[in-house]
């Protein structure tokens, strides 16, 4: 069989192509029926999340492409912690558990706590990204009244 008659054997139709990167759902984990354009861009933590997929060895490679299109995309990064959150943020473990990100950027010894757990690698994204917003306001407002 000659291969125009094989073209003219078969249906060929649009709405059996692969889904795109921005429509593609996740199938499974914690964000099951979210769309990747979502899990990408939504927060740091599910942006964050959308790279640990990339690490597992046995990710199918449409579901790996897709993230990877997406992550590159500087239009979906998602939006950073405005300062009046941040400050609201409580820590909910070690010497100063239940204490203001506010509270603790007031004082030196405090301050010096802050970034000894931005060394930490277990610490959450997002309250890195809240405690990174905190200490670049205050440093910020360090530099005004020093003019």
């Amino acid at each position: 069989m000659a291969a125009d008659d094989l073209k003219t054997s078969f249906e060929f139709s649009d709405d059996e192509e692969t889904e795109d990167a921005e429509t593609a759902v996740m199938t499974f984990g914690k964000h099951r029926g979210k769309t990747l354009k979502y899990i990408v861009s939504f927060s740091t933590e599910t942006r964050e999340y959308s790279k640990f997929l990339l690490t597992l060895s046995d990710l199918d490679h449409t579901l790996r492409t897709n993230i990877s299109t997406l992550l590159a995309r500087a239009d979906l990064l998602p939006p950073v912690a405005d300062f009046q959150t941040a400050c609201l943020t409580i820590l909910k473990f070690g010497q100063f558990s239940g204490s203001s990100l506010e509270d603790l950027v007031k004082y030196h010894n405090t301050r010096v706590y802050l970034h000894n757990l931005l060394k930490w690698e277990g610490l959450s994204c997002v309250l890195r990204e809240h405690i990174n917003v905190v200490l670049a306001q205050y440093h910020k407002l360090k530099k005004m009244w020093k003019m």
